[in-house]
Parts: structure tokens; C-alpha cells; sequence
């Protein structure tokens, strides 16, 4: 199975910091901001229809290495859920004890040689979650960003890596931090039948370059069947 990213040939959660000058008329530059050693979960929620279907998939990204401009990742499955019912056993028949690693700049972008899981045997109900394992991630700008300032990006979307066209749209204060909101449109998907229901939303913290929350939706040209993914910032 191939680890979905995000930043990268997809729309595919990494850990980038976003540092803004408040106040800045020159705009907002940012970056990932992270500290060697430091662990980052994440949950991604999925609800299907036709027929009703639910998921949770629980993460961790260790940061291994820290070097200038580059970031190690290391990745790993923790958790899954399918329709309420616990499934991690199941998960660890698979994947368990593995871990994959993701290299990125600060830029959010994907760089050098990733290492994935290894495929083992699973039940065929487990595999379509396994397949959107990953981490949904921003794609950042060399330099500064006003809202309203858009560019062509990669991304993670279900599927895998893709591409995708970020809209910064702007900055607010929640809970006394300044996060940056951010639309994702014109993905490509991989299985062409998919289209997007409105703009993947990516909420990002300024101070850490991480999204907080990505929220979109998918329907299936073929199946009528549509999708809900939100990936959430644990801890």
C-alpha cells in the first residue's frame, strides 16, 4: 500500500510552520515549523453513502530529522475504526510495527526518497481506509501571500498524491492564534469518475505551518456515491 501525502503530487497532512508578521502590508510568509522528536497525530474521518459507511484512521508523524529546508517523517498507523466498531487489530495485521517515511521541505513540498508500507494481508473491508492512509498538507510559496493570492500546488485527496489550486483567502484569530484558511479546487483525482462537491477547506496554524482541519467532499461520476473526508489535528 502507498502512503498518501499531501504537498506533493496529491491533496495529501509534514508538519510545516506558517510564520506571519501581523500587520505585515508585505504579506504573510510561511513555512513548516518543526522541532526534531516532536509527534503529531492526526484523525481522518470518512463518511460514504450508498451505502452508509463510516471510518476513523488514527496516525502519528514523528519527526526524525530536522536539517535546513529538509524534514523527516516518520509515519505510522495507530488506529482504525469501521462504523463504530475497533479495528486496529485488524490494522496491525497489515501494517503493524511499520513505519513510513515522508521527506519534506519547509515549504511543504515533497523531497527525496519516501519509504512505504509494505502490502500484507487484510480483510477486504479494511483495504479501501488502508488506501487513504496519509497526511493532508498545504503547498507554501517562496515568498509572501495576501488573501486572494492563488497558485497550482500537490496536494493529497482520496487516492492518493495529487494536484490541486490553493486560494489563500484569509487570516482570523481563533482561541488567541492566528490560523490562515485556505481553498483547494480543480483537484485532479486519480479515478476520473470523481469530482469535488465545492473547495477542499484547510484551515493551517501560522505558528506551526500544520493543518488544523481539511474538509471536503467527493462524489463518484459512476457510483452516485458520495464521500466526506476531514482530517483533525489531534494533538
Amino acid at each position: 500500500m502507498q502512503i498518501r501525502c499531501v504537498s506533493v503530487t496529491a491533496l495529501t497532512l509534514l508538519m510545516l510552520s506558517a510564520f506571519a508578521v501581523a500587520g505585515d502590508p508585505s504579506g504573510y510568509l510561511m513555512r513548516l515549523n518543526l522541532k526534531s522528536g516532536q509527534i503529531i497525530r492526526y484523525r481522518l474521518l470518512i463518511e460514504r453513502d450508498k451505502p452508509k459507511e463510516t471510518g476513523e484512521f488514527d496516525s502519528s508523524y514523528t519527526i526524525s530529522t530536522n536539517q535546513p529546508d529538509v524534514i523527516d517523517m516518520d509515519c505510522r498507523a495507530t488506529g482504525l475504526k469501521i462504523n463504530g466498531k475497533d479495528r486496529t487489530a485488524d490494522l496491525n495485521k497489515a501494517w503493524g510495527g511499520q513505519v513510513a517515511k515522508l521527506p519534506w521541505t519547509t515549504l511543504s513540498r515533497r523531497t527525496g526518497m519516501e519509504t512505504n508500507y509494505e502490502a500484507k494481508s487484510a480483510k477486504r473491508d479494511v483495504i479501501p481506509f488502508l488506501m487513504e492512509a496519509g497526511i493532508y498538507l498545504a503547498f507554501f510559496q517562496k515568498g509572501p501571500v495576501k488573501p486572494g493570492d492563488s497558485w497550482d500546488g500537490s496536494t493529497t485527496a482520496t487516492g492518493g498524491c495529487t494536484s490541486g489550486h490553493f486560494t489563500f483567502t484569509g487570516v482570523r484569530q481563533v482561541k488567541g492564534r492566528q490560523v490562515a484558511d485556505f481553498d483547494v479546487t480543480n483537484i485532479m483525482f486519480l479515478d476520473q469518475a470523481d469530482e469535488q462537491v465545492g473547495p477542499m477547506k484547510m484551515v493551517v496554524d501560522l505558528s506551526s505551518g500544520l493543518p488544523e482541519a481539511v474538509d471536503y467532499k467527493v462524489k463518484n461520476g459512476k457510483t452516485g456515491r458520495t464521500s466526506h473526508f476531514r482530517q483533525i489535528l489531534a494533538s
